[in-house]
């Protein structure tokens, strides 16, 4: 099963922020969805990121679409979360069934144009780490 989660930066008069369309095969993720944008609004301060079902599974230009893969996987030994992919026509992340807020709140730092770093406690640290995470103010700036 493959699930599609599509983020743009447009549509319904908003100037700023990021709206994430959840499509119907991804709206069975919808806690997950709502819980990590609730966690990057609040750590932004604003209303960076807001969610919205579409009736609909088809990409479109310029937007980043986020697909449920059962080619990304999280056990114990091989933690590998998700994938972002940038591509002439967006931007394609996959994650994993069973990924953490942690794990996709990362992967949309990606499709924001966020970098990994070397900081374990940062949300961009390459391996989702246990415990509580953070982004910079300069992050925070970045994919705002």
């Amino acid at each position: 099963m493959v699930a599609v989660v599509a983020v743009s930066l447009a549509a319904c008069g908003i100037d700023e922020g990021h709206i994430v369309n959840v499509a119907p095969s991804a709206q069975g993720q919808m806690e997950l969805i709502e819980e990590t944008v609730d966690r990057l609004n609040d750590m932004a301060g604003s209303e960076m990121w807001w969610v919205r079902p579409v009736d609909h599974e088809r990409r479109l230009d310029g937007e980043i679409i986020v697909r449920q893969d059962s080619g990304v996987r999280v056990t114990d030994t091989d933690i590998v979360a998700g994938k972002t992919e940038r591509t002439r026509k967006g931007v394609i992340i996959r994650i994993a069934a069973n990924s953490s807020v942690r794990a996709f709140a990362h992967e949309l730092g990606h499709a924001g144009g966020l970098g990994h770093v070397g900081d374990k406690g940062n949300l961009m640290y390459r391996r989702a780490e246990p415990g509580e995470w953070t982004l910079t103010e300069q992050q925070l700036d970045d994919i705002r």
